[in-house]
């Protein structure tokens, strides 16, 4: 919200696609927000139709700079704030089906992005080791 508020400062009103909005926030005003009717899809689906939403409807509201903190593919900036692989080793699980789709997101995410912001060193070293991704664009 920090940076709604910056940007509101800078009369700038950035487009905010989420599956569900607040309205009751007080920065709402401050943005155009657009909820995707995704919610009512089984969990496994959501994260791909939300993406696919996403991509296409940046499009048409010709985005400059978009910062995702979902697994769209569209972001220029991805937020990371853990990983599914590194999940997967934390609980020596072994991927199945719906764990690779997960996993193809977030790396189609992390490689199509400009840079990768990691909530934590342990999050920066995990994008770096498992999704091969240049150190150069990962920051944390």
């Amino acid at each position: 919200m920090d940076l709604v508020r910056g940007l509101h400062e800078r009369a700038i009103r950035p487009v905010f696609f989420a599956k569900m909005v607040d309205k009751a926030l007080p920065e709402y005003r401050q943005v155009k927000a657009v909820a995707l009717p995704t919610r009512k899809l089984p969990g496994k689906l959501n994260d791909h139709a939300f993406g696919w939403l996403v991509r296409h409807l940046a499009k048409r509201e010709h985005i400059d700079l978009m910062i995702g903190c979902n697994r769209t593919g569209a972001s220029d900036i991805a937020i990371c704030g853990g990983t599914h692989v590194g999940y997967l080793k934390s609980f020596s699980k072994k991927a199945a089906f719906w764990d690779r789709q997960q996993i193809a997101l977030e790396r189609r995410d992390y490689v199509r992005s400009h840079v990768v912001v990691a909530h934590s060193r342990l999050m920066a070293q995990e994008v770096l080791d498992y999704y091969d991704i240049p150190a150069a664009k990962v920051k944390t």
